[in-house]
C-alpha cells in the first residue's frame, strides 16, 4: 500500500512538472525562477505577485510600474532599473488573462520602446546641436550605450 501512495506521489510529481514545463515553455523567462515561485505566480489571480520575482526574469529591472485603469483592469505602463530609471512605454499592455500570456506582451514592448528610444536618442543626437551631457540625460543609461 505504501508503494502505491509512492507511485501516486511520483505520478503528481511528475504531471506538476509537466505543467510547469509547458509554462515556462509558453514564457522561457519563467526559466530564471523556481518551481515554488513559478507556483506562488501561477497560483495567485493578483498580478502584483510577480514584481517579487522581476528582478530574476529581467536584468536589471527592479519593477513594472502597474496601475488599475478607469475600468479597474491593471495597466503596466513603464519598468524600473534598480537604478531607479524609469522607462515609459510606448504602448500600455494589461495584466489580463494567463500570466506567461501578458508577461510575453510584456516583454514585446519592452522591445519595442527600446528600439524606438535608441532610434529617437540617434536622431536627437544628430539633430539638435546642445552639449552631450543634455542629450545623456533625456534618456536612459542603456538607450545613451545603445545609440
Amino acid at each position: 500500500d505504501l508503494q502505491g501512495l509512492v507511485a501516486g506521489l511520483d505520478n503528481c510529481q511528475k504531471s506538476l512538472n509537466d505543467y510547469l514545463d509547458t509554462k515556462r515553455n509558453a514564457f522561457p523567462r519563467f526559466f530564471f525562477i523556481s518551481d515554488d515561485e513559478l507556483l506562488s505566480i501561477l497560483g495567485s489571480s493578483d498580478p502584483k505577485c510577480v514584481q517579487e520575482h522581476i528582478i530574476k526574469m529581467f536584468d536589471n529591472v527592479d519593477k513594472l510600474r502597474m496601475l488599475p485603469d478607469h475600468l479597474n483592469r491593471m495597466s503596466i505602463t513603464a519598468m524600473v532599473s534598480t537604478e531607479g530609471e524609469l522607462l515609459e512605454f510606448k504602448n500600455i499592455q494589461y495584466a489580463e488573462g494567463k500570466v506567461e500570456t501578458w508577461m510575453s506582451t510584456v516583454l514585446a514592448e519592452m522591445r519595442v520602446t527600446n528600439r524606438f528610444l535608441t532610434k529617437k536618442a540617434i536622431f536627437d543626437y544628430g539633430k539638435v546641436r546642445r552639449p552631450r551631457t543634455d542629450w545623456i540625460l533625456d534618456f536612459q543609461g542603456m538607450i545613451c550605450l545603445g545609440a
